[in-house]
């Protein structure tokens, strides 16, 4: 029984879909120290293997460390796997419900990623997500606002965001507590075999289709992806959850299925939430609450721009400048006190090059080995240029070992099932519909390039965004460093002024 009443506030921005993939939106201990050593608020996951409990934590990180070295075995240098059963983004959300004394079996984020950071049992929590503001970013943006005052008086370091590298990935894992390959939501573009179509997810539309929440007319959202919300594991505890939305999507399929168990509040612009999260905050000075603030212009801006460009560097001080004027240095001082932020990212980008991109419609033997859908349609490739899923079937064999003829130098392909063994969709079982989903080979461009299909071509519809040729200057999806590498950092927020 939870002797205070808490609540909860989801703040969520949304995408802008600008060009072809419009995904903008919307324990580790040191080997020589013990558990005890932890906050309490940190307790280790329950094993269902017999063993020292005094070393649940040494075993399980030492071990995950030696298997992620086997793992990067055959894969190129520049590939950074996440980690899931550490420092990675999956494991945000399961944590802050740690720090509200709800009971998890989910990993967590290691204490040692908060510092100094008196993290105890705090009143209020608030979780900023900044939407592509990768930690190359975020180190760009470190001379001022609530970035500065987040790096000089809190505590940051770079953790891994899942795979694939992408919006409707990591926002799933951020709802849930679960990894991809549980949720089962893996990216932007994923073929729906219960559909017999490829769907744009967040949008929650056939691919091609520029409208929005299309299918919602004769599709239950649910369809997205499974796990219970951290949100309604809140509400069960007596915690209310209250989200903040952009009006312009506060009512789509995906956000109220994503936030599902929370109390809607939209708004218009940086101005009027940030006014209306500081209010919230203050109503709750009697009640422990948490707040979740996602910012998705950054990743918007980039998209169109490209990242560490002139635009996206600005838009990215202009966020940091908001948060840090309208919400740190104007809320009640008491309430600051015990006020723990966190801030992270669900990824960051890379610059590319549209005309460079290579087009898979080139290689007429492989469109001729595509698999065909019950209905005789062929399945064409999804996921995005960072990361394409093939559906293949029975020659996907004999597909990969073509393809990695073709793609020599520039992609390494691999199968689904080696992709799960290797954990890059994450950990335990996938779920029931998840190899359908991600097909059966997965191509990842090397360094900044990228590789597509061209659906028009084959589909006979008129070349339109989103299922024509790609004109993204900045992208994510993949498993390069700059992709994968997001930004924690924890402070209390008194300590931010």
């Amino acid at each position: 029984m939870i002797p205070r009443s808490r609540a909860l506030a989801i703040i969520f921005f949304p995408s802008v879909a600008v060009t072809i993939h419009p995904d903008s939106s919307p324990n580790d201990i040191h080997p020589r120290q013990t558990r005890e050593t932890l906050s309490p608020v940190f307790p280790s996951p329950t094993y269902s293997t017999p063993h020292d409990p005094s070393c649940e934590y040494l075993i399980r990180e030492e071990k995950g460390r030696s298997e992620r070295g086997k793992k990067l075995q055959g894969l190129p240098k520049e590939f950074v796997l996440p980690e899931y059963d550490s420092y990675c983004l999956s494991n945000v959300t399961p944590t802050v419900l740690s720090l509200f004394d709800v009971k998890s079996e989910r990993p967590r984020i290691p204490r040692d990623a908060f510092g100094d950071v008196e993290v105890g049992s705090p009143e209020r929590v608030i979780l900023i997500v900044l939407d592509g503001f990768g930690y190359r970013e975020w180190e760009n943006q470190s001379a001022e606002g609530f970035v500065k005052a987040m790096t000089t008086k809190g505590h940051t370091r770079a953790i891994t965001t899942v795979f694939p590298s992408t919006t409707a990935a990591a926002l799933t894992s951020l709802s849930t507590g679960l990894t991809p390959q549980e949720h089962g939501l893996p990216e932007w573009f994923v073929y729906f075999r219960e559909l017999d179509m490829i769907i744009a997810t967040l949008p929650f539309s056939p691919m091609g289709d520029p409208g929005r929440d299309t299918l919602r007319r004769t599709t239950d959202p649910r369809i997205l992806f499974k796990g219970e919300t951290v949100y309604r594991k809140l509400a069960r505890e007596g915690i209310p959850s209250h989200s903040f939305v952009n009006r312009n999507i506060a009512e789509t399929a995906y956000s109220t299925t994503s936030l599902k168990g929370s109390e809607t509040n939209s708004y218009s612009s940086s101005s009027d939430l940030m006014a209306m999260v500081r209010r919230k905050v203050e109503a709750s000075a009697t009640s422990r609450a948490f707040f979740y603030v996602y910012w998705s212009y950054v990743d918007t801006i980039e998209h169109r721009y490209g990242p560490n460009t002139d635009e996206s560097s600005l838009e990215a001080a202009l966020i940091s400048y908001s948060i840090q004027k309208g919400l740190v240095e104007k809320l009640d001082s008491k309430v600051a006190q015990k006020t723990l932020v966190i801030v992270t990212a669900d990824h960051g980008q890379i610059n590319v090059s549209p005309k460079a991109t290579l087009y898979l419609n080139r290689y007429r033997k492989l469109v001729k080995n595509f698999e065909r859908s019950e209905s005789g349609k062929k399945i064409l490739p999804a996921g995005s240029p960072r990361d394409v899923f093939l559906h293949l079937g029975t020659n996907a064999d004999d597909m990969r070992e073509y393809l990695e003829k073709k793609l020599e130098g520039m992609a390494t392909v691999l199968s689904t099932e080696e992709s799960i063994r290797m954990g890059l969709f994450g950990i335990n079982n996938p779920q029931r519909n998840f190899r359908d989903r991600v097909g059966d080979l997965l191509i990842l461009p090397h360094r900044k390039d990228t590789i597509w299909f061209d659906h028009t071509k084959e589909t006979g519809r008129p070349r339109r965004v989103p299922d024509g040729k790609f004109d993204l200057l900045g992208h994510h999806g993949g498993l390069s460093e700059d992709e994968m590498r997001v930004p924690l950092g924890v402070a209390r927020l008194a300590d931010l002024r």
